[in-house]
């Protein structure tokens, strides 16, 4: 039997158990906390089924270890040659079984001897998701260790950048702004993790990007200089696996829990765009370099007609809708990834619009076009 749901999340996440009751737990657990679409199926012949039919892209995976057409975890040799990140869960807790699963580069084993199994899995499930967008780079001079590492990060469905020295770690941390995690080899010939540390810590401060270090060096100094030289972590090779993935977990968590944050505290939490606050700021910064370049600058304050008149009449439900499509509207319109151009909300039904350079001297036939399309909303 093969169960769908019905969800219009574009994430994609097999379930592969056989019991009933479980898997329709599971099920509705994945679907109701992380809203994604689930596909749940109860053998390897239904996997296989649905391969055959669908040609199904999955995003993340859970899987039972023992199924009554593969009792010895055939389905999860099948699910990983797809590439798909896969938690791994069982009836008990085996160390031989243990080792020989993470020998093939699971995300997670998880064994099934509690309620709080599931809470495990849905929330690996999630990271597993969330990984997805999180990029690493793993800088490395032993090219058999650059990839060991690689693999592991990708088995929990990380996107990873490599370097093979300090030189070209500089190089791709300022062509890839996404990177959250650098993962570094404390003893590189041509430059070693402590300088490279270094040298980062000058553009990026520890809650932009964590630093780990990795090393099999004996001397106790080597971590102690790696730490003082501005890294969040250090591992000592040789490392197990789950302490691997536990600690660069904790070092991301950590860089994204700052960046909701800062996100919070510089968007409007109701019409979405920049804040009074960070608005000032950007515009402070975005008019001091057009002076510096004697670029062109323009500004547009923008006001709501007859604002208090949606509210008194339909609402502030109402008056809270008109402000987010009125802010989607200027995003729209003004939003530009360059940095060109800032939108922001400066009170009430009042938001601002600064731009410089050729986003500025376009910005009469911009608003002529924003005022259009208010027209034509409904």
């Amino acid at each position: 039997m093969i169960q769908k749901s019905f969800s219009d999340s574009s994430e994609q996440v097999l379930l592969v158990e056989d019991s009933k009751t479980f898997g329709r737990i599971m099920k509705r657990r994945l679907e109701n906390d992380l809203h994604v679409s689930v596909t749940w199926k109860e053998s390897k012949a239904d996997y296989l089924a649905a391969l055959n039919q669908d040609d199904a892209r999955f995003d993340a995976a859970v899987l039972d270890v023992n199924l009554p057409d593969a009792p010895n975890g055939e389905i999860i040799d099948l699910v990983l040659s797809r590439g798909v990140p896969s938690i791994i869960l069982t009836g008990s807790y085996d160390p031989n079984l243990r080792e020989r699963l993470w020998e093939k580069r699971i995300a997670d084993y998880i064994p099934k001897d509690s309620v709080q199994c599931i809470d495990n899995a849905v929330n690996m499930t999630r990271r597993i998701l969330r990984n997805a967008n999180t990029t690493c780079l793993v800088v490395d001079d032993s090219r058999t260790t650059l990839h060991y590492i690689e693999t592991l990060l990708c088995a929990q469905g990380y996107k990873v950048l490599t370097a093979a020295n300090g030189k070209e770690a500089l190089a791709a941390l300022n062509d890839h702004q996404d990177i959250r995690l650098l993962l570094v080899d404390c003893t590189m010939q041509e430059m070693d993790g402590a300088t490279l540390a270094q040298e980062v810590r000058k553009i990026y401060s520890p809650d932009k990007l964590a630093i780990v270090g990795v090393s099999n060096a004996d001397v106790p100094s080597t971590s102690i200089r790696f730490l003082k030289s501005g890294a969040n972590d250090y591992i000592k090779k040789p490392f197990q696996i789950e302490e691997f993935y536990c600690r660069i977990s904790l070092n991301i968590d950590m860089v994204l829990q700052f960046e909701t944050i800062r996100t919070l505290a510089y968007t409007d939490f109701l019409a979405g765009v920049c804040n009074r606050r960070r608005l000032f700021e950007l515009a402070e910064a975005t008019l001091a370099e057009a002076g510096r370049q004697r670029l062109p600058v323009a500004v547009a304050m923008l006001d709501i007609d007859h604002f208090k008149r949606i509210n008194d009449t339909h609402g502030h439900d109402v008056g809270d809708m008109t402000l987010r499509h009125l802010a989607g509207l200027l995003k729209s319109h003004f939003a530009t990834p360059d940095g060109s151009r800032h939108v922001g909300r400066i009170g009430g039904e009042e938001f601002c619009v600064v731009a410089t350079g050729a986003a500025a001297q376009v910005m009469p036939e911009a608003c002529e076009a924003l005022r259009h399309a208010v027209e034509e909303s409904k």
